[in-house]
Protein backbone atom coordinates (compact mmCIF):
# COMPACT_ATOMS: atom_id res chain seq x y z
CA UNK A 1 0.00 0.00 0.00
CA UNK A 2 2.86 2.42 0.94
CA UNK A 3 4.66 1.58 -2.22
CA UNK A 4 1.35 2.65 -4.56
CA UNK A 5 0.99 5.43 -2.10
CA UNK A 6 4.77 6.93 -3.08
CA UNK A 7 3.45 5.77 -6.77
CA UNK A 8 0.40 7.64 -6.99
CA UNK A 9 2.01 10.73 -5.44
CA UNK A 10 4.76 10.91 -7.73
CA UNK A 11 2.37 10.61 -10.60
CA UNK A 12 0.12 13.33 -9.81
CA UNK A 13 3.55 15.64 -9.67
CA UNK A 14 4.49 14.81 -12.51
CA UNK A 15 0.93 15.48 -14.01
CA UNK A 16 0.99 18.89 -12.17
CA UNK A 17 4.61 19.66 -14.20
CA UNK A 18 3.23 18.43 -17.53
CA UNK A 19 0.35 20.68 -17.03
CA UNK A 20 2.24 23.72 -16.17
CA UNK A 21 4.93 22.84 -18.87
CA UNK A 22 1.91 22.47 -21.55
CA UNK A 23 0.60 25.95 -20.08
CA UNK A 24 -2.41 24.55 -19.06
CA UNK A 25 -3.60 26.51 -15.77
CA UNK A 26 -7.14 25.07 -15.52
CA UNK A 27 -8.55 21.33 -16.52
CA UNK A 28 -12.01 21.59 -17.75
CA UNK A 29 -14.22 18.14 -17.54
CA UNK A 30 -17.50 19.04 -19.84
CA UNK A 31 -20.44 17.13 -19.11
CA UNK A 32 -23.84 17.09 -21.47
CA UNK A 33 -24.19 20.64 -20.36
CA UNK A 34 -22.31 21.41 -17.38
CA UNK A 35 -18.52 22.21 -17.40
CA UNK A 36 -15.93 22.27 -14.18
CA UNK A 37 -13.25 24.37 -14.52
CA UNK A 38 -10.41 22.33 -11.88
CA UNK A 39 -7.11 23.46 -11.05
CA UNK A 40 -4.02 20.59 -11.85
CA UNK A 41 -3.46 20.93 -7.64
CA UNK A 42 -6.93 20.46 -6.68
CA UNK A 43 -7.15 17.47 -9.30
CA UNK A 44 -4.40 15.69 -8.48
CA UNK A 45 -5.48 15.97 -4.43
CA UNK A 46 -8.78 14.81 -5.15
CA UNK A 47 -7.34 11.71 -6.87
CA UNK A 48 -4.97 10.72 -4.08
CA UNK A 49 -7.46 11.39 -1.35
CA UNK A 50 -10.53 8.88 -3.48
CA UNK A 51 -7.11 6.27 -3.93
CA UNK A 52 -6.73 6.36 0.10
CA UNK A 53 -10.00 6.22 1.24
CA UNK A 54 -11.10 3.56 -1.68
CA UNK A 55 -8.00 1.51 -0.37
CA UNK A 56 -9.69 1.83 3.00
CA UNK A 57 -12.98 1.14 2.98
CA UNK A 58 -12.24 -1.84 0.55
CA UNK A 59 -10.13 -3.27 3.62
CA UNK A 60 -12.85 -2.90 5.90
CA UNK A 61 -15.17 -4.48 3.62
CA UNK A 62 -13.16 -7.48 2.99
CA UNK A 63 -12.12 -7.92 6.68
CA UNK A 64 -15.54 -7.58 7.28
CA UNK A 65 -16.55 -10.29 4.80
CA UNK A 66 -13.87 -12.55 5.46
CA UNK A 67 -13.75 -12.77 9.72
CA UNK A 68 -16.52 -10.53 11.31
CA UNK A 69 -15.29 -11.68 14.67
CA UNK A 70 -11.66 -9.68 13.77
CA UNK A 71 -13.62 -6.61 12.27
CA UNK A 72 -15.39 -6.28 15.52
CA UNK A 73 -11.70 -6.93 17.38
CA UNK A 74 -10.54 -4.03 15.01
CA UNK A 75 -12.83 -1.54 16.55
CA UNK A 76 -12.09 -2.48 19.81
CA UNK A 77 -8.54 -2.10 19.29
CA UNK A 78 -9.47 1.57 18.13
CA UNK A 79 -11.59 2.18 21.37
CA UNK A 80 -8.75 0.88 23.70
CA UNK A 81 -6.04 2.98 22.04
CA UNK A 82 -8.37 5.83 23.42
CA UNK A 83 -8.70 4.81 26.74
CA UNK A 84 -4.82 3.53 26.93
CA UNK A 85 -4.19 7.18 25.82
CA UNK A 86 -5.75 8.82 28.36
CA UNK A 87 -4.59 6.38 31.03
CA UNK A 88 -0.69 7.71 29.77
CA UNK A 89 -2.35 11.56 29.77
CA UNK A 90 -3.68 10.99 33.27
CA UNK A 91 -0.60 9.53 34.62
CA UNK A 92 1.54 12.21 33.81
CA UNK A 93 -0.57 14.34 35.00
CA UNK A 94 -0.76 12.88 38.44
CA UNK A 95 2.82 12.80 38.33
CA UNK A 96 3.46 16.30 37.23
CA UNK A 97 0.56 17.05 39.67
CA UNK A 98 -1.48 19.02 36.93
CA UNK A 99 -4.91 18.41 38.30
CA UNK A 100 -6.86 19.94 35.08
CA UNK A 101 -5.37 17.65 33.11
CA UNK A 102 -5.70 14.88 35.76
CA UNK A 103 -9.25 15.38 35.31
CA UNK A 104 -9.84 15.68 31.93
CA UNK A 105 -8.78 11.96 32.15
CA UNK A 106 -11.13 10.83 34.53
CA UNK A 107 -14.00 11.83 33.03
CA UNK A 108 -12.54 10.24 29.91
CA UNK A 109 -12.04 6.74 31.68
CA UNK A 110 -14.89 7.20 34.37
CA UNK A 111 -17.78 7.00 31.84
CA UNK A 112 -16.82 3.26 30.98
CA UNK A 113 -17.04 0.51 33.31
CA UNK A 114 -15.00 -2.06 30.88
CA UNK A 115 -11.59 -0.33 31.09
CA UNK A 116 -8.21 -2.23 32.18
CA UNK A 117 -7.16 -2.75 35.43
CA UNK A 118 -4.99 -0.03 35.07
CA UNK A 119 -7.35 2.64 34.20
CA UNK A 120 -9.72 1.86 37.03
CA UNK A 121 -6.68 2.73 39.41
CA UNK A 122 -5.78 5.59 38.28
CA UNK A 123 -9.38 7.00 38.15
CA UNK A 124 -9.44 5.79 41.98
CA UNK A 125 -6.03 7.50 42.92
CA UNK A 126 -7.01 10.57 40.67
CA UNK A 127 -10.00 11.20 42.11
CA UNK A 128 -8.82 10.94 45.99
CA UNK A 129 -5.82 13.36 44.83
CA UNK A 130 -8.18 15.72 43.59
CA UNK A 131 -10.57 15.75 46.40
CA UNK A 132 -10.35 13.09 48.90
CA UNK A 133 -14.05 13.25 49.68
CA UNK A 134 -14.94 12.46 46.35
CA UNK A 135 -17.03 9.25 45.96
CA UNK A 136 -15.81 6.92 43.71
CA UNK A 137 -17.49 5.55 40.90
CA UNK A 138 -19.41 2.41 41.76
CA UNK A 139 -17.54 0.13 38.88
CA UNK A 140 -13.98 1.52 40.46
CA UNK A 141 -15.29 1.13 44.34
CA UNK A 142 -16.25 -2.77 43.32
CA UNK A 143 -13.14 -3.22 41.83
CA UNK A 144 -11.09 -1.53 44.71
CA UNK A 145 -12.92 -1.60 47.81
CA UNK A 146 -9.79 -0.71 49.95
CA UNK A 147 -9.86 2.88 48.50
CA UNK A 148 -13.38 2.70 48.70
CA UNK A 149 -13.45 1.91 52.22
CA UNK A 150 -10.18 4.95 52.36
CA UNK A 151 -13.08 7.56 50.93
CA UNK A 152 -15.31 6.68 53.39
CA UNK A 153 -12.47 7.19 56.14
CA UNK A 154 -11.89 10.63 54.97
CA UNK A 155 -15.75 11.33 54.62
CA UNK A 156 -16.54 10.48 58.20
CA UNK A 157 -13.26 12.32 59.54
CA UNK A 158 -14.38 15.36 57.19
CA UNK A 159 -17.74 15.39 59.08
CA UNK A 160 -16.28 14.44 62.39
CA UNK A 161 -18.13 11.29 62.92
CA UNK A 162 -14.48 10.04 64.75
CA UNK A 163 -16.85 6.66 66.04
CA UNK A 164 -17.77 5.61 62.16
CA UNK A 165 -14.36 6.71 61.02
CA UNK A 166 -12.35 4.25 64.00
CA UNK A 167 -14.87 1.26 62.50
CA UNK A 168 -14.11 1.80 59.08
CA UNK A 169 -10.12 1.74 60.16
CA UNK A 170 -10.36 -0.95 61.74
CA UNK A 171 -12.31 -2.66 58.66
CA UNK A 172 -9.15 -1.45 56.48
CA UNK A 173 -6.58 -2.34 58.93
CA UNK A 174 -7.90 -5.98 58.69
CA UNK A 175 -7.46 -5.69 54.86
CA UNK A 176 -3.62 -4.31 55.34
CA UNK A 177 -2.53 -4.14 58.71
CA UNK A 178 0.77 -2.96 58.11
CA UNK A 179 -0.27 0.11 56.52
CA UNK A 180 1.19 2.94 57.11
CA UNK A 181 -1.47 5.49 56.19
CA UNK A 182 -3.86 3.03 58.65
CA UNK A 183 -1.62 3.30 61.58
CA UNK A 184 -1.90 7.36 61.54
CA UNK A 185 -4.99 7.39 60.87
CA UNK A 186 -5.68 5.32 64.00
CA UNK A 187 -3.62 7.58 65.81
CA UNK A 188 -5.21 10.54 64.93
CA UNK A 189 -8.86 9.41 65.57
CA UNK A 190 -7.79 7.87 68.90
CA UNK A 191 -6.49 11.58 69.81
CA UNK A 192 -9.48 13.22 68.30
CA UNK A 193 -12.08 10.39 70.61
CA UNK A 194 -10.07 11.21 73.61
CA UNK A 195 -8.92 7.19 73.62
CA UNK A 196 -5.61 7.99 75.33
CA UNK A 197 -4.62 4.37 75.73
CA UNK A 198 -5.45 3.45 72.13
CA UNK A 199 -3.45 6.19 71.55
CA UNK A 200 -0.12 5.10 72.89
CA UNK A 201 -0.68 1.36 72.01
CA UNK A 202 -0.40 3.01 68.30
CA UNK A 203 2.61 4.68 68.85
CA UNK A 204 5.26 1.21 68.88
CA UNK A 205 3.36 0.51 65.37
CA UNK A 206 4.53 4.08 64.11
CA UNK A 207 7.86 3.65 65.40
CA UNK A 208 8.26 -0.39 63.57
CA UNK A 209 7.35 1.68 60.29
CA UNK A 210 9.54 4.31 60.74
CA UNK A 211 6.83 7.19 60.95
CA UNK A 212 8.88 7.97 64.32
CA UNK A 213 11.85 7.25 65.99
CA UNK A 214 12.10 6.03 69.37
CA UNK A 215 12.88 9.35 71.11
CA UNK A 216 9.81 11.10 69.38
CA UNK A 217 8.00 8.20 70.09
CA UNK A 218 8.46 8.78 74.21
CA UNK A 219 7.46 12.59 73.45
CA UNK A 220 4.16 11.56 72.13
CA UNK A 221 3.25 9.51 75.29
CA UNK A 222 4.17 12.06 77.34
CA UNK A 223 2.71 14.47 75.55
CA UNK A 224 -0.52 12.07 75.77
CA UNK A 225 -0.49 11.16 79.19
CA UNK A 226 -0.03 15.49 79.78
CA UNK A 227 -3.41 15.77 78.03
CA UNK A 228 -5.03 13.35 79.42
CA UNK A 229 -4.29 14.42 82.62
CA UNK A 230 -5.57 18.20 82.03
CA UNK A 231 -8.81 16.88 80.60
CA UNK A 232 -9.67 13.81 82.48
CA UNK A 233 -8.57 15.21 85.83
CA UNK A 234 -9.08 18.55 87.97
CA UNK A 235 -6.35 20.56 88.91
CA UNK A 236 -5.61 20.46 92.69
CA UNK A 237 -4.53 17.00 94.50
CA UNK A 238 -6.07 14.33 92.56
CA UNK A 239 -3.86 11.36 92.87
CA UNK A 240 -4.70 10.36 89.37
CA UNK A 241 -3.74 13.44 87.76
CA UNK A 242 -0.42 13.60 89.65
CA UNK A 243 0.30 10.25 88.81
CA UNK A 244 -0.43 10.91 84.77
CA UNK A 245 1.89 13.93 85.04
CA UNK A 246 4.64 12.04 86.98
CA UNK A 247 4.21 9.29 84.28
CA UNK A 248 4.91 12.19 81.70
CA UNK A 249 7.89 13.57 83.11
CA UNK A 250 8.94 9.82 83.28
CA UNK A 251 8.88 9.44 79.40
CA UNK A 252 10.43 13.16 78.86
CA UNK A 253 11.60 15.23 81.57
CA UNK A 254 11.82 18.16 79.09
CA UNK A 255 8.24 17.83 78.44
CA UNK A 256 7.49 21.97 79.67
CA UNK A 257 3.27 21.96 79.91
CA UNK A 258 3.49 18.49 82.24
CA UNK A 259 6.07 20.54 84.22
CA UNK A 260 4.27 23.39 84.22
CA UNK A 261 0.78 21.42 85.54
CA UNK A 262 3.23 19.52 88.07
CA UNK A 263 4.65 22.72 89.41
CA UNK A 264 1.02 24.28 89.65
CA UNK A 265 -0.41 21.44 91.51
CA UNK A 266 2.69 20.96 94.07
CA UNK A 267 2.12 24.89 95.06
CA UNK A 268 -1.54 23.83 95.38
CA UNK A 269 -0.70 21.50 97.55
CA UNK A 270 1.55 24.35 99.43
CA UNK A 271 4.91 21.86 98.46
CA UNK A 272 6.77 25.06 98.20
CA UNK A 273 10.84 23.55 98.22
CA UNK A 274 9.39 20.90 95.62
CA UNK A 275 7.94 23.21 93.38
CA UNK A 276 11.30 25.59 93.55
CA UNK A 277 13.40 23.05 93.14
CA UNK A 278 11.45 21.83 89.80
CA UNK A 279 10.67 25.53 88.70
CA UNK A 280 15.05 26.17 89.00
CA UNK A 281 16.12 23.20 87.16
CA UNK A 282 13.42 23.96 84.31
CA UNK A 283 14.30 27.68 84.05
CA UNK A 284 18.10 26.73 82.72
CA UNK A 285 16.86 25.15 79.64
CA UNK A 286 13.28 25.96 79.12
CA UNK A 287 12.21 29.34 80.55
CA UNK A 288 8.42 30.04 80.87
CA UNK A 289 6.36 32.89 82.11
CA UNK A 290 3.66 30.47 84.32
CA UNK A 291 7.00 29.14 86.17
CA UNK A 292 8.53 32.49 86.32
CA UNK A 293 5.02 33.94 88.07
CA UNK A 294 4.61 30.71 90.06
CA UNK A 295 8.39 31.35 91.23
CA UNK A 296 8.11 34.68 92.21
CA UNK A 297 4.35 34.85 93.98
CA UNK A 298 4.36 31.33 95.26
CA UNK A 299 4.76 32.81 99.26
CA UNK A 300 1.25 34.56 100.09
CA UNK A 301 2.30 38.08 102.02
CA UNK A 302 5.74 38.63 100.99
CA UNK A 303 6.90 42.20 99.90
CA UNK A 304 7.67 43.01 96.34
CA UNK A 305 10.96 43.74 97.19
CA UNK A 306 10.76 39.79 98.42
CA UNK A 307 9.45 39.61 94.94
CA UNK A 308 11.95 40.98 93.25
CA UNK A 309 14.88 39.27 94.69
CA UNK A 310 13.81 36.05 94.28
CA UNK A 311 13.10 37.06 90.37
CA UNK A 312 16.92 37.71 89.89
CA UNK A 313 17.47 34.69 91.68
CA UNK A 314 15.76 32.97 89.19
CA UNK A 315 16.73 34.87 86.40
CA UNK A 316 20.67 34.52 87.00
CA UNK A 317 20.09 30.82 85.90
CA UNK A 318 19.60 32.00 82.09
CA UNK A 319 20.49 35.44 82.48
CA UNK A 320 19.85 36.01 78.39
CA UNK A 321 16.70 34.67 78.02
CA UNK A 322 14.27 37.15 77.05
CA UNK A 323 12.16 35.39 79.83
CA UNK A 324 14.52 36.43 82.40
CA UNK A 325 14.34 40.00 81.37
CA UNK A 326 10.26 39.96 81.54
CA UNK A 327 10.13 38.66 84.65
CA UNK A 328 12.65 41.11 85.86
CA UNK A 329 10.66 44.24 84.66
CA UNK A 330 7.47 43.03 86.00
CA UNK A 331 9.18 42.24 89.44
CA UNK A 332 10.90 45.84 89.25
CA UNK A 333 7.45 47.49 87.80
CA UNK A 334 5.59 45.83 91.23
CA UNK A 335 8.54 46.97 93.39
CA UNK A 336 8.32 50.50 91.99
CA UNK A 337 12.03 50.51 90.80
CA UNK A 338 11.33 52.37 87.87
CA UNK A 339 14.99 52.46 87.01
CA UNK A 340 15.30 48.84 86.87
CA UNK A 341 12.36 48.63 85.26
CA UNK A 342 13.52 50.68 82.12
CA UNK A 343 17.00 49.71 82.12
CA UNK A 344 15.91 45.85 81.86
CA UNK A 345 13.57 46.86 79.08
CA UNK A 346 15.78 49.30 77.29
CA UNK A 347 17.57 46.40 75.25
CA UNK A 348 14.07 45.52 74.29
CA UNK A 349 12.38 48.87 73.01
CA UNK A 350 14.34 48.72 69.79
CA UNK A 351 11.82 46.41 68.11
CA UNK A 352 9.07 46.43 70.93
CA UNK A 353 7.18 42.97 71.18
CA UNK A 354 3.68 42.78 72.44
CA UNK A 355 4.35 42.21 76.01
CA UNK A 356 7.15 44.59 75.92
CA UNK A 357 4.29 47.13 74.96
CA UNK A 358 2.02 46.28 77.79
CA UNK A 359 4.59 46.53 80.62
CA UNK A 360 5.53 49.92 79.11
CA UNK A 361 1.67 51.06 78.99
CA UNK A 362 1.56 49.57 82.68
CA UNK A 363 4.79 51.44 83.57
CA UNK A 364 3.15 55.01 82.17
CA UNK A 365 -0.65 54.16 83.33
CA UNK A 366 0.83 54.04 86.83
CA UNK A 367 2.72 57.21 86.42
CA UNK A 368 -0.33 58.80 84.99
CA UNK A 369 -3.45 56.92 84.47
CA UNK A 370 -4.35 59.80 81.32
CA UNK A 371 -1.11 59.73 79.78
CA UNK A 372 -0.51 59.79 76.34
CA UNK A 373 2.55 57.85 76.62
CA UNK A 374 -0.12 55.36 78.18
CA UNK A 375 -2.17 55.28 75.51
CA UNK A 376 0.53 55.24 72.24
CA UNK A 377 2.50 51.94 74.25
CA UNK A 378 -1.18 50.16 74.55
CA UNK A 379 -1.89 51.19 70.96
CA UNK A 380 1.63 49.87 69.75
CA UNK A 381 0.86 46.39 71.58
CA UNK A 382 -1.82 45.53 68.83
CA UNK A 383 0.16 45.85 66.10
CA UNK A 384 3.22 44.78 68.08
CA UNK A 385 5.06 41.05 66.64
CA UNK A 386 3.84 38.52 69.03
CA UNK A 387 6.31 37.31 71.28
CA UNK A 388 4.89 34.66 73.51
CA UNK A 389 2.59 30.97 72.81
CA UNK A 390 2.56 27.88 71.50
CA UNK A 391 4.65 26.99 68.09
CA UNK A 392 2.52 24.86 65.65
CA UNK A 393 3.92 24.49 61.88
CA UNK A 394 3.72 28.00 60.87
CA UNK A 395 1.04 28.80 63.54
CA UNK A 396 1.14 30.77 67.15
CA UNK A 397 -1.42 29.41 69.32
CA UNK A 398 -2.09 30.91 73.18
CA UNK A 399 -3.20 27.20 74.30
CA UNK A 400 -0.93 24.11 74.49
CA UNK A 401 -2.84 20.78 72.69
CA UNK A 402 -2.17 17.78 70.54
CA UNK A 403 -4.36 18.60 67.96
CA UNK A 404 -3.47 21.62 65.62
CA UNK A 405 -5.80 24.28 65.79
CA UNK A 406 -6.31 25.04 62.12
CA UNK A 407 -5.97 21.88 60.11
CA UNK A 408 -7.07 18.83 63.03
CA UNK A 409 -3.63 17.25 62.19
CA UNK A 410 -1.68 15.83 65.62
CA UNK A 411 1.70 17.47 65.90
CA UNK A 412 3.51 18.46 69.22
CA UNK A 413 3.73 22.52 69.17
CA UNK A 414 7.16 23.76 71.48
CA UNK A 415 6.82 27.12 73.29
CA UNK A 416 8.27 30.08 71.41
CA UNK A 417 9.79 33.25 73.29
CA UNK A 418 10.87 36.09 70.90
CA UNK A 419 9.17 37.38 67.23
CA UNK A 420 7.53 34.73 65.47
CA UNK A 421 7.25 34.60 61.83
CA UNK A 422 3.65 33.17 60.83
CA UNK A 423 0.04 33.24 61.15
CA UNK A 424 -1.01 34.40 65.00
CA UNK A 425 -4.23 33.21 66.15
CA UNK A 426 -6.62 35.01 68.51
CA UNK A 427 -6.11 35.79 72.08
CA UNK A 428 -1.89 35.12 71.81
CA UNK A 429 -1.46 38.63 73.11
CA UNK A 430 -3.27 38.21 76.08
CA UNK A 431 -0.62 38.72 79.10
CA UNK A 432 -1.62 38.60 82.85
CA UNK A 433 -5.22 39.21 82.27
CA UNK A 434 -4.00 42.83 80.87
CA UNK A 435 -6.01 42.09 77.34
CA UNK A 436 -9.32 40.09 77.16
CA UNK A 437 -8.02 37.14 75.03
CA UNK A 438 -10.48 35.05 72.82
CA UNK A 439 -10.90 31.58 73.80
CA UNK A 440 -9.76 28.76 70.77
CA UNK A 441 -12.73 25.83 70.27
CA UNK A 442 -12.95 24.23 73.78
CA UNK A 443 -11.68 21.00 72.37
CA UNK A 444 -8.37 22.90 71.96
CA UNK A 445 -8.57 24.69 75.21
CA UNK A 446 -7.02 23.25 78.21
CA UNK A 447 -7.05 25.69 80.95
CA UNK A 448 -2.45 26.22 80.49
CA UNK A 449 -0.59 28.92 79.18
CA UNK A 450 -1.52 32.83 79.60
CA UNK A 451 -4.66 33.14 81.75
Amino acid sequence: MKRLLVFLLILAIAGIALANLAGFEQVEIRWQDYTIAIHPVVLAAGFLLFVVVGDIVWRMVALFIASPKRFSAMLRGLRTRKMTNATHKGLLALALNDPKTLQQAIDTLSAKSDIAPISKLLVAVGTQNLNPYAPLPEHIALQYPTLALKANIQHAMNDGQWDNAHNFLQQLQADVPHALWVQSQLFLVAVRQKQWHTARDVLPQLVKMGAYTKTHATQWKAALFTIQALTDTPQGTNTTRSGLLKDALKYDAACLPAMICHVQDLIARKEWRAAAKLIETTWRTSPHPHLGQAYVNARAGDSAADKLARAHALAARNPDHLESALLLAQAALQAGRADDFLATLAPLTQVPTQRVCLLLHAYEHSRSPSSPAAREWLLKSIAAPADAGWAFEHVLAPHWHIVHPITGDVCLPHWHSGIFEGTVMAGTAKLWGTLQAVSLAAEHTPALLLE
